[in-house]
């Protein structure tokens, strides 16, 4: 009877002693997985001149959502302002609607079902936002030029171009501000090409 104690009170100890050592284990991992993940940046391959204007960029708004009336497409993305800018302080939540100079999109557009003659019935699904030319901002919140590409996991691509369009908030009492998670864009859009073939002008709110 000694004997079966002992040697379960060495198993327990052991057990004890192996749950601490994989415990200690996993946080030491946890810690270095997080310190070794790289920093999201903006995908310049296509756009020639976003390296130049935009550089490295910095998230002026994050989250900004947009949809067409049916709400069956929609836009969720960051707005990429130049980090070269000095005559801004990012450090005031208003800072985009003083903002004036090159900005860039980064988000996902999506298609939620087939069918839709608005997107020339471009297949469903999420769509990875990419620049060809950055766009420009003016102050107040107004967003123009600028031609991108969207391109599914299943290789459908949509080429648009932005015209005149506003940011908005019409949720939140204090307006457009990056502390929102309400921001909004009126999109006025030209959609050059819906895999391969031109489609024509979309608008969103």
């Amino acid at each position: 009877m000694i004997r079966v104690k002992k040697t379960l009170k060495v198993a327990s100890l052991m057990v004890a002693v192996f749950g601490a050592l994989t415990l200690t284990a996993c946080k030491k991992n946890d810690n270095s997985s997080t310190s070794t993940v790289p920093a999201v940046r903006p995908v310049w391959t296509n756009c020639g001149n976003c390296a130049a204007t935009i550089g490295q960029g910095i998230p002026g708004l994050v989250g900004v959502r947009s949809s067409t009336t049916n709400e069956n497409v929609l836009f969720s993305f960051d707005l990429i302002v130049s980090q070269q800018s000095a005559m801004v302080n990012w450090n005031d939540p208003k800072a985009i609607l003083y903002y004036t100079g090159p900005v860039s999109l980064q988000g996902v557009l999506r298609v939620q079902s087939a069918g839709d003659v608005m997107v020339c019935n471009a297949p469903p699904g999420d769509y990875e936002i990419r620049p060809m030319s950055s766009s420009s901002i003016s102050s107040g919140g107004n967003l123009s030029y600028g031609t991108f590409e969207a391109i599914s996991q299943n290789g459908s691509r949509i080429i648009f171009r932005v015209g005149s369009s506003q940011i908005y908030n019409a949720q939140d009492p204090q307006g457009v501000s990056s502390n929102s998670q309400t921001n909004r864009i009126a999109f006025n859009l030209i959609l050059d090409q819906v895999n391969g073939s031109f489609c024509g002008p979309l608008a969103t709110r």
